[in-house]
């Protein structure tokens, strides 16, 4: 049934029946809400959105536009860029059938081992609230509504659902809340998602002090709370606190629940009306979005799409080191591509960031386009990778069938005599979180077995190993003989089933024979993950590789071209939501291979891969070196720009690169003790803390090369014409020969507060782009008191306090070439709201 017409709340709601009014504050399914028909009610869509518009499917879903995570969109330090981005994320979610985007994600990156780090924007607040407003009003630009998250201190993913966060008032406000008070202020999202962890004590999904006394009542927000999914722990306690809609559904805390906690009042219907009220009035947004209730779900893949994803993964790019200026690299001659991302794009991390991508470019395949086929030569270098590539990749029918694999999903075991499918899809691989399949499909709805089907022939003979990660449990036929089990049980857990065991096993294969692959799969209810509902498993197929015979291959390589790119770093298997990483060095043998072809040719171009920064022993014995995030479909294409100077590297660092885990401020205080979590950094956060106690990091924030050079001249600061904000305005010349953009930082200091406070602050920054030797004035204006003010626990509001601040502008968090100017509050001024 559509819906085109918006109802009018008030009247709805005194028509409503109790139980219609439980079931609008309860999820429907995983990703939608329960309509009213009877009322022209209709059921809403939600998708997760932080770089890409996934839909309704973890698995063979409907393919979209894959942007680069959250640390590379926050590498760009691009607030114009942020905003069409918004606008074209909104299409895509328009194409899913999707009425609310579930980001962006605006937690802090406290930490480089926090397993979600890589989904933040930022370790800075200001950073992380200005392009998180400009990209949620780029979306609801485009009509589409947007829930920001997780509200708040979801920094942590081992015990995120247990944990409790011990966080001063102070830091809460002046750190981890605004990101969202930015948002707020600035874009008016329609919602908010909350976090799994106990904040002070109580869960972030009914703790009324950051519900109902800050952000309604001190931020005037009108929209709707709704839980990370699973994230509910109580009935009463979350709808008096204020939580509106419980997700997913069907609901596990509300229903006839809650409809007893209204008979014994525990829950006030006054209250649950305020609820059902936010979710009616949500539902009229969405009505006026224009999508279709229950929408097929489509792709919008086009020229301007595919443009637009590649120059997001070129300006995400940060070039770290030029020391012999070997790049940008020259077309006319050979290069050769080291490490598994070369030809494996390491285009998206794991967890609810996971999308299907319209397609993906390796910097193998890009490099390839831009010199000849007959100018690019690959080597592996060492495996990177936990998990294997896909069996399809091994299937007769690949490259020129996409989905060659066969995936089924049954009533009965294999055991059964002619059992017939219910239904069944061709996939691209098994990598199958299978909690959203329809239980209205399946005979026994707490039982799903399916079979995963292809043929396999191998390239040359010899051992191949297997990887089999199972929540329930599987087993692998070849030709119809058990090779491997995994029947391993799956404890409860957060990880979507990212952590269940895994098993391997080296098979036999003869080059030119064709295999039949079968793995089969029956869930375990009651003994795996419930996270994961019907179970998850992924299974993966790869030559066995000598690490250390690959690394000498390698450099051996190495030696014979002029131009040589290793590729190394992280992917989805090492930052992934609900598992933190245990240290920040490289996987097994990447030092190893870095300095191996170092020692063999030091002209190597290194480029690191990850979401958070990584441990570099090598760092002092390479001249270029590049960073990127996952940076999507154009991953590939983004780099090769960089490398041979079609892009001018504009990127910054958006988190501290620290020299080793323990210089980081979050070290003493990430590991969960009796079920806390202190946050005794307090304020000082990534380069607060490096300043602060001033240790020299390896990378500091804000940081980030050209291949031309800029000079900054000519600060001026000046008070707006109500003299409510500061206006700082600079000169930017390019004084080198190749156009490019810099990014202008404003940093505010005062040295004579009553309370403690960091050396600087980041207050505001512009992008600017100029043509060799071009000037232009960049223009930074921030309100005088979010540039002044800390958090006064003693009054419970913010402070500005009356004196002379210095304005730090410059290039990077460290420029020696900053220049200094001062500013004046004449009185010290309490407040509070936005």
């Amino acid at each position: 049934m559509t819906f085109t017409k918006a109802f009018d709340v008030e009247e709805v709601l005194e028509q409503l029946t109790l139980r219609e009014k439980i079931a609008l504050v309860s999820g429907l399914d995983t990703w939608h809400s329960v309509p009213i028909p009877r009322l022209g009610v209709p059921s809403i869509r939600v998708s997760d959105g932080p770089n890409g518009v996934r839909g309704t499917k973890f698995f063979n879903g409907v393919p979209t536009a894959c942007i680069p995570s959250g640390t590379g969109l926050g590498a760009t330090w691009d607030q114009e860029l942020l905003n069409y981005s918004g606008r074209m994320m909104a299409d895509q979610a328009r194409a899913k059938g999707a009425h609310v985007l579930m980001g962006p994600t605006i937690n802090m990156a406290r930490s480089p081992l926090a397993g979600r780090s890589f989904e933040c924007l930022s370790e800075d607040p200001f950073l992380t609230g200005l392009l998180s407003a400009n990209y949620v009003r780029g979306v609801q630009d485009g009509k589409i509504g947007t829930c920001p998250k997780h509200m708040v201190c979801n920094d942590k993913e081992d015990d995120r659902m247990t944990l409790n966060v011990v966080v001063s008032e102070r830091a809460m406000r002046e750190i981890y809340l605004t990101p969202f008070m930015l948002t707020e202020k600035y874009a008016k999202p329609w919602g908010y998602m909350t976090s799994y962890s106990k904040l002070n004590g109580k869960h972030c999904s009914e703790n009324s002090h950051l519900l109902q006394d800050i952000v309604r009542g001190e931020w005037g927000f009108d929209g709707f709370f709704v839980s990370d999914w699973f994230g509910v722990v109580s009935c009463a306690d979350s709808l008096n606190a204020g939580l509106d809609w419980e997700m997913p559904g069907p609901s596990i805390w509300r229903g006839k629940l809650l409809e007893f906690s209204v008979f014994h009042k525990t829950v006030h219907e006054e209250t649950l009306n305020d609820a059902a009220r936010n979710m009616l009035n949500l539902v009229n947004k969405c009505i006026g979005t224009g999508v279709p209730e229950n929408a097929f779900e489509g792709e919008h893949d086009t020229p301007d799409v595919r443009e637009w994803m590649e120059k997001l993964a070129s300006d995400q790019v940060v070039l770290l080191k030029n020391k012999n200026k070997i790049l940008p690299f020259r077309k006319d001659k050979k290069v050769l591509v080291i490490g598994e991302g070369g030809k494996v794009p390491t285009y998206c991390s794991g967890g609810c960031t996971m999308v299907e991508p319209y397609y993906t470019v390796s910097p193998y395949d890009a490099i390839e386009t831009k010199i000849g086929a007959g100018n690019v030569k690959y080597t592996l270098g060492a495996p990177l990778s936990k998990a294997y590539p896909s069996v399809a990749f091994f299937s007769p029918k690949f490259p020129d069938v996409k989905d060659p694999i066969t995936f089924s999903v049954y009533d009965d075991a294999r055991t059964i005599p002619d059992r017939v499918a219910i239904k069944t899809e061709a996939v691209s691989t098994v990598d199958a979180i299978l909690g959203d399949f329809d239980p209205a499909l399946l005979r026994d709805k707490e039982m799903l077995y399916a079979k995963f089907l292809s043929e396999i022939v191998v390239p040359e003979s010899g051992y191949y190993s297997f990887s089999l990660q199972v929540s329930g449990q599987a087993k692998i036929f070849i030709d119809d003989e058990p090779v491997l089990i995994n029947d391993l049980e799956h404890k409860t857990s957060s990880a979507f089933g990212l952590d269940a065991p895994e098993v391997f096993k080296d098979v036999y294969f003869e080059s030119g024979k064709t295999y039949t692959f079968e793995l089969d799969f029956e869930s375990t209810p009651g003994k795996s993950s419930f996270i994961t509902g019907y179970g998850s498993v992924t299974c993966g197929m790869t030559k066995t590789h000598d690490a250390e015979k690959c690394i000498a291959e390698a450099a051996a390589l190495a030696k014979d071209f002029d131009q040589v790119v290793l590729l190394t770093g992280l992917n989805k298997d090492y930052e992934v939501e609900g598992i933190d990483r245990k240290h920040m060095g490289l996987p097994p043998f990447q030092d190893k291979l870095v300095e191996e072809v170092l020692k063999a040719n030091a002209n190597t171009v290194v480029v690191i891969e990850s979401g958070t920064p990584v441990t570099m022993p090598w760092v002092d014995s390479v001249d270029t070196l590049l960073h990127s995030a996952y940076a999507g479909s154009e991953t590939g294409t983004g780099i090769a720009n960089v490398l041979f100077g079609d892009v001018n590297p504009n990127a910054k660092l958006p988190m501290t690169y620290p020299k080793k885990m323990e210089d980081s401020g979050s070290h003493p205080f990430f590991e969960v003790s009796n079920g806390n979590l202190v946050y005794g950094d307090d304020i000082f956060v990534g380069y607060r803390y490096f300043e602060k106690k001033k240790i020299e990091p390896l990378f500091p924030f804000g940081y980030g090369l050209s291949y031309t050079t800029f000079e900054l001249s000519g600060l001026e600061l000046r008070d707006s014409a109500d003299g409510n904000d500061l206006v700082v305005s600079i000169k930017v010349s390019n004084t080198g020969s190749i156009a490019g953009a810099e990014v202008v930082q404003l940093y505010v200091s005062f040295k004579s507060s009553l309370v403690d406070r960091a050396e600087k602050e980041l207050k505001g920054f512009a992008k600017v782009f100029l043509e060799p030797g071009q000037t232009k004035e960049a223009t930074i204006i921030v309100e005088k008191k979010l540039a002044t003010s800390f958090f006064n626990e003693r009054l419970n509001k913010w402070t500005s306090e009356q004196g002379t601040y210095t304005a730090w502008v410059g290039t990077s968090s460290v420029d020696p070439n900053a220049l200094l100017g001062r500013f004046t509050t004449l009185k010290t001024v309490h407040w509070s709201g936005l």
